[in-house]
């Protein structure tokens, strides 16, 4: 299974947490958090985590919007512990 198919099936467990567009992903895919995505990034930075990118940053509108990417350099255990503060985030 891809990192990203892997991504996606942890998320889909994730209270509050969900794909905000569906459709194929490729490296990237947008997901909507139930809290402001700015909180999002700063739980998971002082984690050591880089979650990816608020989008709120660009648009007041895609405020609880993180933007994500999985790549080959990313591991399995990487995605666990950023599932892990995210529901930490949620909670």
């Amino acid at each position: 299974v891809s990192l990203m198919a892997y991504l996606h099936s942890r998320l889909e467990g994730l209270p509050g947490y969900r794909r905000r567009y569906g459709g194929p992903v490729f490296n990237e895919v947008t997901v909507a958090c139930p809290r402001p995505a700015g909180e999002v990034v700063r739980h998971c930075l002082a984690r050591d985590l880089v979650p990816g990118i608020d989008l709120g940053r660009f648009n007041a509108d895609w405020g609880d919007d993180l933007l994500v990417a999985v790549t080959e350099v990313n591991t399995k255990d990487e995605i666990d512990a950023l599932i892990e503060a995210l529901a930490e985030v949620a909670a």
